[in-house]
């Protein structure tokens, strides 16, 4: 079989004279021509269309039903991840912790507004902004020491861990 011009145009799922067009949908969708002749019609009678994509009315609904399935699988993942991030946000503790560990600053009490040193130096707290989003944590702490100088720790809370950012 010799081509001589192939072209895509917009067709319909069933021809004009056909007697399932008007009880069925009558999809519009990219078709292959092939010397004026359209491939969809060709194969149809076949049942060789769905691996072209383009799919028989059986099949059209199954691929539905599994792209339903997967979209719901999807989400249940997300819902998933968003409750693990919702329970391992830090708390308090954790914070305090990672104050220590990473700018050696140590706090007497659970409350970070109150005995802070640094080196064995004096902080004056000054302010905080805390930011819990419900799956992360953001915390931006400013401090200032004996000699005046401002000292602003931002941390990000996630996974039972802070982090500087």
């Amino acid at each position: 079989m010799k081509i001589n011009y192939i072209e895509t145009r917009l067709s319909q799922r069933f021809d004009e004279s056909d007697p399932n067009r008007e009880s069925n949908k009558n999809t519009i969708f990219a078709d292959i021509f092939i010397d004026g002749y359209s491939l969809y019609q060709r194969l149809r009678k076949y049942d060789m269309i769905s691996a072209l994509g383009w799919g028989s009315q059986e099949h059209t609904v199954f691929e539905r039903i599994d792209m339903n399935k997967n979209v719901v699988r999807v989400l249940l993942a997300l819902l998933f991840i968003i409750i693990v991030l919702n329970i391992s946000i830090p708390n308090d503790k954790r914070y305090l912790n990672w104050l220590l560990e990473e700018h050696q600053i140590s706090c007497a009490s659970a409350k970070i507004t109150e005995d802070c040193t640094i080196q064995n130096k004096k902080l004056d707290w000054i302010s905080r902004a805390k930011t819990n989003t419900g799956i992360y944590l953001k915390i931006k702490d400013t401090f200032k020491d004996q000699n005046g100088n401002i000292m602003v720790i931002k941390s990000l809370g996630i996974m039972n861990n802070f982090f500087r950012r």
